[in-house]
């Protein structure tokens, strides 16, 4: 049985939909990359063209055992690892190369709750505006081959004030940046998405900014630049394993006696059997006292970052003193089924403590797949030059194996 979020009939349609038919090679540059999600996300939404990467920029270094960056749509030249050279601090803005696009995922320490909250008064912002910098130089560059970009970053800038004394939020100051810097032909807008409005259960609520240069596009786009919901989830339940994974035992006491105050708070739906089959989720190293202002979802993981802590999961609808025939925590492989990926997407060779990170600091391939497949599907045909950039090493279309998960239920 198929439990991918791409197998929910709801987002086939959105596929057929979405589907680029766009031909030839389509010329990516990443920063901030993560784990190639991009890359990834436009192999699927544009099945008819040769997606390549123009350059991958990550300070990861554990990045770099990621089986997909090693695939046909990366030349090893075009791939920027580590601190030294995956940081584009480093990097001046002639040395970016002619892309086609623009997708980034800069830190989002600034703006996030859990952060400091300083926005661009943080020195860490300087990534933030670096990228917004080199976006702005390539659209200027005589001819300019951009059309169009995409930044992901916490939802808090979209929220939160910024401490400039016009009292703009974040995400003002951002766009404004932009409009400044960019050609007059460019609109730039943003938008809160959640992962599981599309399709994989997790509530994870990020903030994306999409710049999209018009001459390229439909008129359509700039109605609805940002892609609709769909009414479909894959159940939490079809991507956790039926038997405990190695190493997900609570062993502190401090977790037995969190986990006995969370037992005590989900009574009402323990007990209750109309949630039979359903499972409550929450972080077993935060106090369960309603108090403490720690909170829990049901069917859906909670927003995972690269600083979540334990997931804890328990069933529901079973009775309270009888047992419960799911009683762990989460294990990495099914946190990076949630945000949309497989397990073999990361290696074995990589700690968990990388793992934990790299599927945090991850996009979420629902939502991103989306937002790009709307974004293909206004794309003028007639007016985009494929041959702009360097010429690929193949012509030849490969099968995106890392978001195709399949899952026989036992």
């Amino acid at each position: 049985m198929d439990v991918s979020w791409q197998s929910l009939p709801a987002w086939h349609n959105l596929f057929l939909e979405f589907t680029s038919s766009l031909v030839g090679t389509l010329f990516c540059l990443e920063l901030c990359g993560g784990m190639g999600t991009a890359v990834m996300c436009l192999s699927l939404m544009t099945p008819m063209a040769f997606i390549k990467s123009s350059g991958f920029f990550d300070i990861d270094k554990t990045i770099s055992f990621l089986p997909h960056l090693h695939s046909i749509h990366y030349e090893e030249e075009s791939l920027h690892i580590g601190p030294v050279l995956g940081n584009i601090l480093n990097i001046p803005l002639h040395d970016f190369h002619d892309s086609h696009c623009v997708i980034a995922g800069p830190p989002c320490s600034p703006f996030s709750r859990r952060g400091l909250r300083k926005g661009f008064d943080d020195p860490r912002a300087a990534v933030f505006v670096k990228t917004m910098d080199i976006i702005i130089h390539l659209s200027l560059r005589e001819p300019s081959k951009l059309m169009f970009f995409i930044l992901e970053t916490s939802d808090e800038v979209m929220l939160s004030s910024s401490n400039s004394s016009s009292g703009q939020t974040h995400v003002n100051v951002i766009i404004q940046y932009l409009v400044e810097g960019l050609p007059r032909w460019w609109r730039v807008s943003s938008s809160i998405l959640v992962t599981q409005d599309f399709g994989s259960p997790q509530k994870r609520s990020r903030a994306y900014i999409l710049g999209i240069d018009r001459r390229y596009f439909k008129p359509g786009i700039l109605r609805q630049p940002f892609p609709r919901s769909i009414d479909a989830c894959v159940p939490l339940s079809s991507l956790i394993s039926p038997f405990p994974p190695a190493g997900t035992t609570y062993t502190t006491p401090e977790w037995r006696i969190n986990l006995q105050q969370w037992k005590s708070r989900l009574r009402q739906y323990i007990e209750n059997k109309s949630f039979k089959g359903r499972v409550g989720i929450f972080d077993v190293c935060r106090h369960g006292d309603a108090r403490y202002g720690a909170s829990f979802t049901i069917d859906a993981v909670p927003t995972v970052t690269a600083s979540t802590q334990q997931l804890y999961m328990i069933s529901l609808g079973e009775g309270y003193n009888n047992g419960h025939s799911i009683d762990r925590l989460l294990s990495l492989d099914e946190l990076a089924l949630c945000q949309g990926f497989c397990p073999g997407a990361i290696p074995l060779c990589i700690s968990n403590t990388c793992k934990k990170r790299l599927i945090g600091n991850s996009m979420s391939p629902a939502v991103l797949s989306a937002l790009l497949g709307n974004v293909m599907s206004c794309l003028n045909i007639s007016r985009v030059d494929m041959d702009a950039c360097s010429s690929p090493s193949s012509s030849r279309i490969y099968p995106l194996d890392i978001l195709t998960y399949r899952h026989k239920k036992t």
